[in-house]
């Protein structure tokens, strides 16, 4: 098991530096590649590391990993392409140009979408274009489709109630035509996810890790694909957020902290200290 884990850390450092080399070296193919091969290696290091009976020679077992191997690397093509695709748009209304390969690529799908937009409409949000209706081939959707035909596939391998695997038939029938025909819009992939987490819990009573696995990659896909299309902003700063969280956090503590000592010494007595401390500053500026 150790020696395994330390295999699969490995391959995710040299992956890691082809990465950046790619990027480096501005060459699109590369770096499409690399990044969506980097999550089934991450997850499969967990995986194993969860549940290392999966470790086995048995043949359909290979197989459901080998699709679901498969199906993490297209959402992990689609998580990236899809911010990166709004990033590219972002650069465009600034009118700066698209310096790296995999983001002209990108853009160069909606060009005509953002051309015909900004001519016709006043964009307020960054995610207006992505969020209009698109095309089947846009690569986000056939991404997306793709690791959750791999993920369906994976299903007809495991042991469960010929119900479940109906149900599996209806939902990626209804999936694929709801594509195909409206693009996926925001209030179809909400109830989806709500459906989704019903149906995880439901595979949980099954004690089946395989059919969890499945259930969960499933809704984690289709939520990710929801949050990034429809809810990610390109200027988003993590650091900005922590630091703004800290500083609401630290002004709540200190006001709390100034009325309990309030009602410790009284308000005539804190009006008092606030006024005279006041006075000290003042003097001294």
């Amino acid at each position: 098991m150790k020696f395994i884990l330390l295999v699969g850390i490995s391959f995710i450092f040299v992956l890691s530096i082809l990465y950046e080399i790619s990027k480096t070296i501005n060459n699109a193919a590369m770096v499409f590649i690399f990044v969506s091969l980097g999550y089934p290696l991450r997850f499969f290091i967990g995986l194993y590391a969860f549940a290392p009976e999966l470790l086995s020679s048995n043949l359909s077992l290979n197989l459901y990993l080998f699709l679901l191997f498969i199906a993490i690397a297209l959402y992990g093509e689609f998580s990236a392409i899809i911010p990166w695709t709004l990033e590219s748009i972002e650069l465009m209304k600034k009118q700066k140009m698209i310096k790296k390969d995999h983001y002209n690529c990108l853009f160069n799908v909606v060009k005509d979408r953002f051309e015909n937009y900004y001519h016709h409409k006043s964009c307020k949000l960054i995610g207006d274009i992505l969020e209009e209706k698109g095309t089947i081939n846009d690569p986000w959707n056939l991404c997306l489709l793709g690791a959750l035909v791999f993920l369906f596939f994976g299903i007809f391998i495991i042991d469960i109630p010929i119900e479940f695997k109906i149900i599996e038939v209806v939902l990626m029938i209804g999936l694929i035509s709801l594509c195909y025909l409206f693009d996926l819009p925001k209030f179809i992939l909400e109830v989806l996810v709500v459906l989704l987490v019903i149906k995880v819990f439901d595979s949980y009573t099954f004690d089946d890790k395989l059919y969890f696995i499945t259930s969960a990659c499933q809704t984690f896909f289709v939520a990710t694909y929801l949050m990034l299309r429809y809810f990610f902003n390109p200027d988003f700063n993590f650091m900005v957020v922590v630091i703004q969280t800290f500083k609401t956090i630290f002004l709540l503590i200190k006001n709390f902290v100034l009325k309990l000592f309030c009602v410790f010494v009284g308000e005539e007595a804190f009006e008092y200290i606030k006024s005279h401390k006041k006075a000290r500053n003042d003097e001294f500026r």
